[in-house]
């Protein structure tokens, strides 16, 4: 059930737009733990590298939005 969540999910993350890619990432990462524990290594390798991917293509953060100290 939590991997179905998971993947609802990302299809939500996916069409929310560029926004959501770094919450999209750590729904992959964390779809890629769920498939680790259950010994599906290929799909948690697919997992991963869709995160990754998505973090690869994040729009940079925009300094103005840092507070500082």
């Amino acid at each position: 059930p939590t991997g179905i969540l998971l993947e609802e999910a990302l299809v939500y993350h996916e069409r929310a737009g560029p926004a959501a890619t770094v919450d999209g990432a750590k729904d992959l990462s964390n779809l890629g733990n769920v498939h680790k524990a259950l010994h599906r290594d290929a799909e948690a390798r697919t997992a991963f590298e869709r995160a990754i991917a998505l973090l690869e293509r994040a729009p940079a953060a925009d300094p103005s939005d840092v507070k500082s100290g």
